[in-house]
C-alpha cells in the first residue's frame, strides 16, 4: 500500500537535459511503487512541452518558488538531487521544510565546492545544512570523502542514470559499426566555440581515419550549438534526442566510440554499457571537476583537447583499453545507496 502523502522531489527539470532527465526517470521509477510523487521544478525556465515527456506525465509538478507543496500535511518528505546541485538549490523549499520539520533526503550529488558552493566549506554551515537531512548521499569517492571530514553523515552512492534502462534508437538514425559519437557541451569557451576549428578539426580527423561522426547532443542549446558543425561544416549527422534519455543511450550502445566534451552523462551511459568512452578535457570550467572525479571513479580515460587533435587514433586505443574494465563495484554502490534510502525514508515515514 502507497503511503497517502507524495514526497516533493526537487531537481533540475524540465529543461530537456539528458542527463537530468535520465536522473529524474530513476528517482521516480524508484520512489513510485512506494508513494506519489510531486516534482518541483523551475516552470519559467522549463522547455516548452516538457509536461508531455516520462515522468511528467505520470505525476503533478510544482514551481520551485511554491512552498505549499512542502507543508507537512501535504509533504511526506524533500527529495534534493541528484546531479551537480549545491546544498542550498531550491532554497525556498528547502527553507521551509527545515523550518516545518518535513524530512529531507539527498542523493546522488557532488559535493558542493566542485559546483561552486564554496559557503560549505565552513564546518558551521555545513554542519547546519547536515543536522536537516535525513539521509545525503554522494555519486563520487572523491565527494564522499571530502565531506566525510565534515560529517559523519556521509554515504558513498551513486549515479542515479547508471541503470538507466535501454530504448529504440529513433527512427531515420542509421548506427553503423564505425560510428563515433561526439557530444560537446555548448558553454566550453572559446577554444570550442563554432568557428574555431578545433572541434571541426578533430571530426575531420576521425573521419579520416574511417570513422563516421555523428553529434548527439545532451540538451536542446548542445543541439543548436551541434547542428553548426554538422551544416557549415558537413561533417556529420546530428541525432537529437535529448528530450528522451533512453533512446539517447540506445544511441550510445551502437556506437564504436563515445567522445564527451564538457558533458558528464555520456560517460555514465557508455561505462554503464561497457562502451568505449573517453573525456575529451576542456578549457578549465566550473564543471570540470564533477567530470573528473567521476572518471577517476569509474577509470575512464581522459586526454587533453591538444593531444587529441594531434593523435585521434590515441582516443580508440585508450578507450578501447579501459573498456574491459569491470565496473559492477558501481552497481553495488548504486543498489546500496537505493536500499539505504528506503530503510530510511520508511523509517521516517
Amino acid at each position: 500500500m502507497k503511503h497517502s502523502k507524495p514526497i516533493v522531489v526537487s531537481g533540475f527539470w524540465g529543461r530537456g537535459n539528458t542527463g537530468d532527465e535520465a536522473m529524474l526517470q530513476r528517482i521516480y521509477d524508484f520512489l513510485s511503487p512506494t508513494m506519489p510523487v510531486t516534482l518541483s521544478l523551475d516552470r519559467h525556465g522549463a522547455y516548452d512541452g516538457f509536461w508531455n515527456w516520462h515522468p511528467y506525465t505520470q505525476c503533478r509538478s510544482v514551481h520551485q518558488l511554491d512552498i505549499g507543496p512542502v507543508e507537512p500535511d501535504r509533504a511526506a518528505a524533500l527529495h534534493i538531487g541528484g546531479g551537480g546541485l549545491s546544498f542550498s538549490f531550491n532554497g525556498a523549499q528547502l527553507i521551509h521544510a527545515i523550518l516545518s520539520n518535513v524530512p529531507i533526503l539527498v542523493s546522488g550529488i557532488d559535493f558542493p565546492t566542485i559546483v561552486g558552493d564554496a559557503h560549505v566549506r565552513l564546518r558551521s554551515t555545513t554542519e547546519f545544512f547536515t543536522q536537516h537531512l535525513a539521509f545525503v548521499s554522494f555519486r563520487t569517492r572523491w565527494s564522499y570523502e571530502r565531506y566525510s571530514m565534515l560529517s559523519r553523515k556521509a554515504h558513498l552512492g551513486a549515479d542515479w542514470a547508471w541503470d538507466l534502462p535501454m530504448g529504440d534508437v529513433p527512427d531515420g538514425i542509421s548506427i553503423e559499426e564505425n560510428t563515433v559519437a561526439i557530444v560537446v557541451r555548448e558553454e566550453n569557451g572559446p577554444e570550442l566555440a563554432f568557428g574555431e576549428g578545433r572541434i571541426e578539426l578533430l571530426a575531420q580527423k576521425l573521419e579520416a581515419l574511417g570513422l563516421r561522426c555523428l553529434f548527439v547532443p545532451f540538451s536542446p542549446e548542445d543541439a543548436r550549438e551541434m547542428r553548426k558543425y554538422a551544416s557549415e561544416q558537413r561533417l556529420a549527422e546530428v541525432c537529437e534526442c535529448w528530450w528522451n534519455p533512453q533512446a539517447v543511450k540506445a544511441v550510445l550502445a551502437k556506437c564504436r566510440l563515445v567522445v564527451s566534451l564538457g558533458r558528464y552523462h555520456p560517460l555514465i551511459f557508455a561505462a554503464s554499457l561497457g562502451r568505449p568512452v573517453i573525456y575529451v578535457e576542456t578549457p578549465r570550467i566550473p564543471w570540470q571537476l564533477k567530470i573528473t572525479t567521476i572518471c577517476h571513479d569509474l577509470q575512464l580515460p581522459m586526454i587533453s583537447l591538444s593531444d587529441a587533435v594531434d593523435d585521434p587514433s590515441r582516443l580508440l586505443r585508450e578507450a578501447d583499453s579501459y573498456a574491459r574494465l569491470n565496473r559492477g563495484f558501481y552497481s553495488e554502490r548504486l543498489d546500496d545507496m537505493k536500499h539505504r534510502y528506503m530503510s530510511i525514508l520508511k523509517m521516517i515515514l
